[in-house]
């Protein structure tokens, strides 16, 4: 109502009406959403509509409480289908609108967790014999502790069906591939990954076996297979420590069989139950990792877990399990057609592990043999003469290097000629049966000759 103010008397006034509307603030109610990530991507997609269960009101989706209230940066309704989100985690915002009035909106969030699937890798065994069995699980590495199960088929391990009732098989001649599953459960999530392990069998061989003789003088035969032993990754060489490969050889009493490499300890003179088995065990890992010697330890890791077990028992054990090994190194040995050589394999003169300046080294002396000099004796022990043989009369310079290229002492001599000699004394630590180079310079050239200690 409004009156007149000048003639409110005579009741001059008018009267109007007006309406008062609130709208309602939509209802929103969302909920969390949880999944396993998508195979080992690392993420897992996710249609953000299934964050909200209750909704009276247009939705948009927001990365930010601050985009929500803003309207800024609203993910399309096509991206909202889809959004990729990693193991981390995301949190999103929704906002709900009145259909009427948009003013009028409600804005909420959600988590979204995903979960890990557990990590498993498997390597492929060397191949079993016909009847063997084989423990499925001594090929799998399984850093997560998922709870593993075996399957024929990887539809089966992938719905979980039809597992294995252990890890042991025993399959028939020629190739089958099984399946892993490890699974973790995270709440309701039950996560899980798989990979396959092919097993071969073949018709073996097994009464064949090449002497420990043979080996040490056969190093050009040597597998240089690489094994993974305790968790690395070992290369069946000359210069490859004994312990790396036998991680329970002795460390102390007369020898240190571990710290020896594996030329050294096939080289023994077996005079005691410790160094008979472990000559006879390098012979038995050197037929074992053969492709060509049908030796009755066709499996590497099998004959390893079995030295390693004789290790540990009593003097008795050693000697016994020493004999057996002598019997099966003594088989028919099926190679030959090569000249005896001692050289170190080749893994320890051009290994990856040199330092750049072994490299170095290994490359300026690959060409040994053109010194105008000789040595002997040979193989050497505590000394060594240089015969010198170039026509010229010089001041010398003589180096004395292991195989890796570290220098071990230098001698000079002065105003020598041909047929004179520099007698050596080797005051320093050798190893036995060992490649080791000797490096001449004169005023005009410089010279490398390989040569051999003895035992």
């Amino acid at each position: 109502r409004s009156d007149n103010d000048s003639d409110s008397d005579e009741g001059c006034y008018s009267i109007a009406s007006f309406d008062v509307t609130v709208y309602d603030n939509p209802d929103l109610v969302v909920t969390d959403l949880e999944d396993c990530e998508d195979g080992i991507t690392g993420y897992q997609s996710f249609d953000l509509n299934d964050g909200v269960t209750t909704v009276d009101g247009n939705v948009t989706f927001y990365p930010t409480e601050n985009d929500a209230i803003n309207e800024t940066n609203a993910l399309t309704a096509a991206q909202a289908l889809d959004v990729d989100v990693p193991l981390a985690g995301a949190t999103y915002w929704v906002r709900s609108e009145n259909t009427e009035d948009d003013s009028c909106y409600t804005i909420d969030s959600f988590d979204i967790t995903v979960y890990d699937n557990p990590d498993i890798t498997t390597t492929n065994p060397e191949f079993i014999c016909v009847g063997d069995s084989i423990d499925l699980s001594m090929y799998v590495s399984n850093p997560d502790g998922g709870v593993l199960t075996y399957h024929t088929s990887m539809n089966d391990a992938d719905t979980d069906m039809g597992a294995l009732m252990n890890s042991v098989v025993t399959p028939e001649l020629g190739e089958t591939t099984y399946w892993v599953r490890s699974e973790i459960t995270n709440g309701d999530y039950v996560c899980y990954s798989i990979d396959s392990i092919t097993v071969t069998v073949e018709t073996c061989i097994i009464d064949q076996g090449c002497t420990l003789g043979y080996w040490k003088n056969h190093t050009d035969r040597w597998c240089e297979n690489t094994y993974t032993i305790g968790g690395e990754e070992v290369v069946i060489a000359t210069c490859t420590p004994y312990g790396d490969v036998f991680v329970d050889a002795p460390t102390n009493g007369p020898i240190d069989i571990a710290s020896l490499t594996l030329y050294e300890a096939i080289s023994l003179e077996g005079n005691s139950n410790g160094e008979n088995l472990a000559r006879q065990s390098v012979a038995a890992l050197l037929n074992a990792c053969s492709s060509e010697v049908g030796y009755v330890y066709y499996n590497v890791y099998t004959l390893i877990d079995d030295v390693n077990e004789a290790w540990r028992g009593n003097p008795k054990t050693e000697n016994s399990f020493a004999m057996e090994l002598d019997y099966m190194n003594n088989s028919y040995c099926p190679l030959g057609g090569t000249s005896a050589t001692t050289e170190p394999s080749d893994s320890c003169i051009n290994g990856v592990e040199a330092t750049s300046e072994e490299s170095s080294f290994r490359t300026m002396t690959a060409d040994l043999e053109t010194a105008d000099f000789s040595v002997y004796p040979l193989p050497f022990t505590s000394s060594l003469s240089v015969r010198y043989e170039f026509e010229y009369t010089s001041n010398v310079t003589l180096e004395f290097y292991n195989i890796t290229g570290q220098l071990l002492r230098t001698y000079k001599d002065k105003r020598v000629t041909n047929g004179d000699v520099t007698e050596l004394t080797l005051d320093f630590a050798t190893k036995a049966n060992q490649i080791y180079i000797l490096r001449v310079i004169t005023d005009r050239d410089v010279f490398f000759k390989k040569i051999l200690s003895g035992n």
